[in-house]
């Protein structure tokens, strides 16, 4: 029998916003955790890395890219290594996922696209 995946995910908290222009998107963030697709930033070997990396990349997002919710996945391999998924959840449509990869690769940060899971 192969051994088992197991796949928790962690909601990731956010830093009180630093500045005023930055809480309206924020405060829009939870209107998005019910998107169908998400973007993935990377895969870490620690929980704190992943985060610190979502609070970076959402600190930086232009507003027009919407507030998506951060989550870090938590993943173990079959070999029984863990890894941490850094994603930005809620995008509703592909195409404002795309959006968002796209401006993450232009600041070179890589990143993938997931659709959730039926």
């Amino acid at each position: 029998m192969p051994p088992e995946r197991v796949v928790v995910n962690a909601p990731v908290p956010m830093p009180a916003p630093a500045t005023a222009a930055t809480r309206p998107a924020l405060a829009t963030a939870a209107a998005h955790g019910s998107g169908r697709y998400s973007v993935q930033i990377g895969a870490y070997r620690s929980k704190g890395e992943a985060q610190r990396h979502l609070v970076s990349v959402i600190s930086q997002l232009p507003q027009q890219l919407g507030a998506p919710d951060p989550l870090v996945a938590h993943y173990r391999h079959r070999k029984g290594r863990t890894l941490y998924r850094a994603r930005l959840v809620g995008y509703n449509s592909r195409d404002e996922a795309a959006r968002t990869c796209t401006w993450l690769k232009n600041q070179q940060t890589d990143c993938l696209i997931v659709a959730a899971a039926p």
